[in-house]
Parts: C-alpha cells; structure tokens; sequence
C-alpha cells in the first residue's frame, strides 16, 4: 500500500505557536485513542516512571548542549469546518508532557485558543484549567495530567526557568503529516513494530486493519476502523473510562477461549485473515453492546443490574487483583435469565465491597477461594454452575467467627471525613465511596440522586484528625438531599431532630425511633424508650458495628438460600 506521508521539521516554539503550526489548526486526541497515562515515581519506590525519566533527561540535555532532538510525531491531517484537526496517532504521550513541561516553565499558549482538545471530557476540563492557569478540584489534582504538570512545578522550584525555557524552545521535533486514517494507523503499526513495544491490542487492531481492502467501498459495522472507534467509545463513555480496549480484548478472550492464551500470536493461529471481522471484531462489539444494555438500562424500570454494575467499577476493579472483572463480564455476557444475573451480580458487588475494605484497611486478604474461582474456574465451568460455586466459595472464605469479626470490624470504621481532612494513607475517595454503598445497599431507596450522606454529629468536631469518630460509618445516615441542604447551618443535634423527622428513609427512622427492647442493633441506654437527642460519641462505634453486621448478613442471606437449595 502506497502511503502519501510528509514530514517536516519544527521547534517547540514555532510547534505550539497559533501563530506558525497551529494557525487555523489544533492537535486532537480522537476519543477512541488511549487517555494520558504517564505517571510518576510514587514515594518509596525506587522505579522512575515515564514523567520523570523525561523531565531527567531534558535536565541533563539542557546542562551540555543548546538544543536537541525530540524524535517523531504521527499525525493524520483532517479538515473541518475550516479547522485543521491534526490527530496525534503516535506519540501523544510524549507532545501532552512536553506541552505541560512548556507550561510549567511560563510559555506563552495564546489562551484564546488552547492547542490541543483530548479525547477525554474531564482530560479537556483539567488541561484547559491548567493552561488558563485556573483553580483545579481536590479530585481533578489526582489525574495524571494534573500530577504531571505539578510534579514539573515542583520541580521547577529554585531553577533558572528562563535558561530551561530558551532550550526547550529551541528543541527540534519531526511532523510527519498524513491525510488518510487507515493509513495512519498502518503507519503507526509498521513505526511501532520496529522498534516501540506495542500491546497485543495495537498489534491485533494493525494486523486487521493490513488485511482490509480500503477501496472495496465497505462502510459501516464492516469498516474495522469504524468498528474499533465504536468500541472503544462504548466502552469509554458509558461502560467505565478505565476499561480500555486492550483490557476487554483480554477478558473477551478469556471467556471465549478459556483454554487458550491470549496473544498476538495467538490471535492469528486462531482466526482466519478473511474472518477477522465476522468472528473477532463483530462479536466483540456485540459483547460491548450487550455490556451498554445493562449500564444504560433506558427501560424505565430497575433491572436490579445497572447500579450495581456502576457500583463494582467504582470500587476500581480494573484496578485490583481480585478476577471480578473477569467474573462480572462473565455473567453480563451469559445466556442466564436475569433474575439469576441479578443475584450474582449482588452477591458479587457485597464480596467485592467487603474485599476493597479490607484492603484499604490494609487487612490481610481472606478472599482466597473467591479470588481463585473467579481468576482459574469461572470461564470453564458451565453457565447454570455459577451462582451456587461463587456462594460455596464465599461459604469457605467467611464461615469463621474470627473472619467475620474482622470484617465487621472492618466496615465499621469506614469514615467520611470532611474536604479539609487528609488521610495518611490516600484511601479517603474510596473510603467515602464504600460508606456511601453500606448506606444505601441498607436503604430502602434506589433513588440515589435524591439522597445524601448526613453526619448525625456534626463532622466538624472532628477537625483534621483523620481517626475521629465523628467521620466513622455509625455517625453517618442518609437523609433527602432537599432536607439535608436545610440543615447546613444548623451544628447541634436537637435542633436537626425535627428536620430529620420529615424524613421518608426506613434508616432514618430506624434511627429516631428505635426502642430499647429491639433484639437487634446498637447498645443504646437503660431508658424505656430511646431519645435520639441522647446519640453521642459513646453510641457511634456500636451503631457502627450494627450497621456493619448488617450489611454481613446480606452476603450470608445468599449464603443460607444456597445452603437450603442443596440440603
């Protein structure tokens, strides 16, 4: 295939000028590329991550020599709307550090256009306020790009940026421009295979996208270009944006070919050059719809799946060694009925909430037969099997009394601290997200939007002290969004108790209305009946500890079905 490539030579200056490159031109990460991933070197790692092996070898450069030479970028050149887009199709990691490192050092961007618009929304938002030098939010600051601009910030600090940046202006770069996306992509392949490492999935999408005849005029779901974007948008935009296509290709595969390895190699000694689309492609994009059915559900009705699917991913199972990505997949792509989907989709989100907890508590892991059923079995064994072999394996983990305490103990110190209070060990996000799941999954509601988390004791007393109880789960209840904005400047407990009693949720009630006779819940005092003004800081780690056994026993409720179905 010929390929009509030109290839001309910049400087940083003249590159990321609207004045010279980018006049009436933009760079632009398709939504269907890969986001920003560079990292940098966590504390007490020895291993340099990408950020940082750039920023030193720019340092060391810049000490020896008055300019230098930054390698090559692919771009595919297109036309809209009398714009120039100019897609980075190779080495868009590289030109988003060096335009943060260019930043960083005081270049003027012209902020009446920004350079480059990212395939990812939230990506857009935090480079935009970089560039504009705005205001970043607590959760904005964790992305990798908001970490790659203040690791160069601090870097920075005491260096002579006006020396730095008259290098860094001067570097050369090599633009190589072409005007056709499937020969782009060619070109990205046959670039990367000579050299760059490459991922199974980019090596997978190359070799289809070599054997497609471009001028045979087939458009649509047989375009594999047009099939590969829309996988990667589904999977972006509505399934999790961090479950990227090489992620999935993998799980496609290992439910699909459960005896058979994943790899390049393996792909091409499995299916045919002509069947590539109709026994590859295709199905993986029905699977993802399949997948998006559920997420989505725009039935109107609770299919009982969706939240909980959306509940799973946040509990970063992309992310975790735990299979239940894998085990998730499994079951969304299964011929069961969805009564039996539902079920194992629930039990598989309580195992995985109480499993993230005890991770983040740093409590050793007691999983092991789930972990090894989801990560050896659940791809071989039959559909129907699923539900009873997951119950039996969390049988074994959770049938010790010690265990069962642990975990307990566990939730029960879940916290959900104020904005201001800094936890130690970087867990306070998803320590909020699993106290809020406790709550609700307890609630007698679904309708999570119309609810929020209220502190019983006002949070304040707790200041900054990270281990307060004041922030622990048993001071926590949710309470009607609208009734909980009316409370924001009201601190003590009495004068909340009338708002609270408008309340319509079974927990809040349960709350102001317990007895002291009630056989199960908290220890509450020696009266004839409870008076909720009386909750204080004495009442909260055994309210806890009741709202955690609670939440236990909607894991052992699957756990007795499963012992009564086979009795």
């Amino acid at each position: 295939m010929d390929i009509n490539l030109v290839v001309n030579h910049h400087n940083f200056e003249s590159l990321f000028s609207n004045e010279k490159f980018l006049k009436n031109a933009v760079f632009n990460i398709p939504r269907y590329q890969r986001v920003y991933s560079w990292s940098i070197e966590e504390k007490n790692h020895e291993k340099k991550r990408e950020v940082d092996d750039f920023w030193d070898d720019i340092i060391a450069r810049s000490k020896t020599q008055e300019s230098d030479y930054f390698g090559s970028v692919l771009l595919n050149k297109k036309e809209v709307l009398g714009l120039t887009k100019y897609e980075i199709v190779d080495g868009q990691q590289r030109l988003i550090t060096a335009l943060l490192l260019y930043k960083a050092l005081g270049a003027d961007l012209h902020k009446e256009k920004l350079p480059i618009s990212l395939g990812s929304e939230r990506d857009n938002i935090i480079m935009k306020k970089i560039l504009l030098d705005e205001q970043l939010e607590n959760e904005e600051k964790r992305t990798k790009i908001a970490q790659a601009y203040n690791f160069f910030i601090k870097k920075l600090k005491g260096r002579d940026k006006n020396q730095l940046l008259s290098y860094f202006k001067n570097i050369q770069i090599s633009i190589a421009i072409i005007n056709n996306e499937y020969e782009s992509n060619l070109l990205f392949g046959r670039l990367n295979t000579r050299g760059l490492p490459l991922s199974d999935a980019d090596l997978i999408k190359y070799e289809i996208f070599k054997h497609y005849d471009k001028c045979s005029g087939i458009a649509g779901e047989d375009d594999p270009l047009a099939t590969w974007k829309k996988i990667q948008t589904i999977l972006y935009d509505n399934i999790s944006k961090n479950l990227t296509i090489d992620n999935f290709m993998f799980y496609w595969w290992r439910i699909n070919n459960p005896t058979i390895g994943f790899s390049f190699e393996r792909f091409k000694t499995t299916y045919r050059v002509e069947d590539y689309m109709k026994d590859f492609l295709l199905p993986i994009l029905e699977s993802v719809n399949r997948i998006d059915h559920y997420i989505c559900n725009d039935t109107g009705s609770d299919n009982g799946i969706s939240e909980n699917v959306k509940q799973l991913f946040d509990f970063k199972i992309l992310h975790r060694d735990s299979g239940a990505e894998i085990a998730l997949l499994r079951v969304l792509l299964s011929d069961l009925d969805n009564k039996s989907k539902k079920s194992i989709i629930d039990i598989l989100t309580l195992t995985e909430a109480f499993q993230y907890t005890l991770e983040i508590k740093q409590v050793s892991n007691t999983f092991e037969n789930v972990q090894h059923y989801f990560k050896k079995e659940i791809v071989t064994d039959g559909e129907g099997a699923i539900l009873d072999k997951l119950c039996e394996n969390i049988r074994k983990d959770t049938f010790r009394n010690d265990i069962r305490e642990v975990m307990i103990n566990s939730v029960s110190k879940l916290r959900y601290p104020t904005s201001r209070t800094q936890f130690s060990n970087k867990n306070k996000s998803a320590e909020k997200i699993l106290l809020q799941y406790t709550l609700l999954r307890l609630a007698d509601t679904t309708q999570t939007h119309h609810v929020s988390i209220e502190h019983i004791i006002d949070k304040s007393k707790g200041g900054v002290d990270e281990n307060s109880l004041f922030f622990q789960l048993g001071n926590t209840v949710l309470l009607e969004k609208r009734i909980n904005n009316s409370l924001s400047e009201i601190k003590e407990l009495n004068k909340k108790i009338p708002e609270y009693k408008k309340s319509e949720i079974r927990q809040m009630k349960e709350f102001l209305y317990r007895k002291k006779g009630q056989s199960v819940g908290w220890k509450v005092d020696k009266e004839n009946s409870w008076n909720p003004e009386l909750f204080s800081k004495n009442h909260i780690e055994s309210r806890g500890k009741y709202l955690a056994t609670m939440l236990f026993n909607e894991l052992q409720y699957y756990i007795k079905e499963y012992q009564e179905r086979n009795k």
